[in-house]
């Protein structure tokens, strides 16, 4: 009667980065919450449902602590596209990419 299943809406492409290289990151999740089981959608169904299932207090606790860190994700993940004429490509990345590795320093 204490068990509760939650649904968590995780963009896809954050899957692969809160599951980590190897599944480091999401040991170090399903560590601090033994309890909970994490069940991501198979990367072929295209699904942005995260699925935790375990005792209530500690599925609402994973479900706060892998939504702060999707927070961060989104914070911390930012691109801005810049469109540069081809026939500029080797200024702005210069000799032997000096150039372009100073804009990414």
């Amino acid at each position: 009667e204490n068990e509760r299943t939650k649904d968590l809406i995780v963009e896809q492409r954050f899957h692969r980065t809160i599951i980590g290289q190897k599944g480091e990151k999401i040991k170090e999740v399903r560590d601090k919450f033994p309890e909970v089981i994490i069940n991501f959608p198979d990367p072929s169904q295209k699904s942005d449902i995260v699925q935790l299932r375990g005792p209530k207090n500690e599925v609402e606790k994973c479900a706060k602590f892998l939504q702060k860190i999707i927070a961060d994700l989104i914070e911390n993940s930012f691109s801005l596209s810049v469109p540069i004429f081809k026939q500029f490509h080797k200024n702005i990345i210069g000799k032997g990419g000096a150039n372009i590795k100073k804009v990414r320093l």
